[in-house]
């Protein structure tokens, strides 16, 4: 059980993160007023997750976050690899997957703090 912990944990940080500042301008906006359109951005990056759509996920995310340009495609792709370990219930895969993700994002992107 804690390894399914442990890789639900990592992989729902790489989601935050691969949504790239979706989720903290909802946080803000919320603070302040309902932002109506929120929802559907978040919708459209799950869909692009599930699609394995890289070229849509990029564009709803750039939209919003031009810091994120720096991700690639081989970055999304390790991270859907690491979301279908752990559905699949390979939690230690999926784990190493995402340290080595989380990794590769902090020097791509070292204002973004990952836990």
């Amino acid at each position: 059980m804690q390894k399914y912990k442990q890789a639900a944990i990592s992989i729902a940080i790489l989601t935050v993160i691969l949504s790239a500042g979706l989720y903290t301008n909802y946080r803000l906006n919320s603070r302040n007023k309902i932002d109506q359109e929120t929802p559907s951005k978040e919708e459209k990056i799950l869909v692009a997750f599930e699609n394995r759509d890289y070229h849509s996920w990029k564009a709803i995310v750039l939209q919003h976050n031009q810091t994120y340009a720096k991700l690639s495609q081989n970055d999304f792709n390790t991270f859907l690899e690491a979301r279908q370990a752990a559905r699949s219930g390979n939690y230690d895969r999926a784990i190493a997957i995402s340290q080595q993700l989380k990794f590769q994002i902090r020097n791509k992107i070292p204002q973004v703090n990952i836990g």
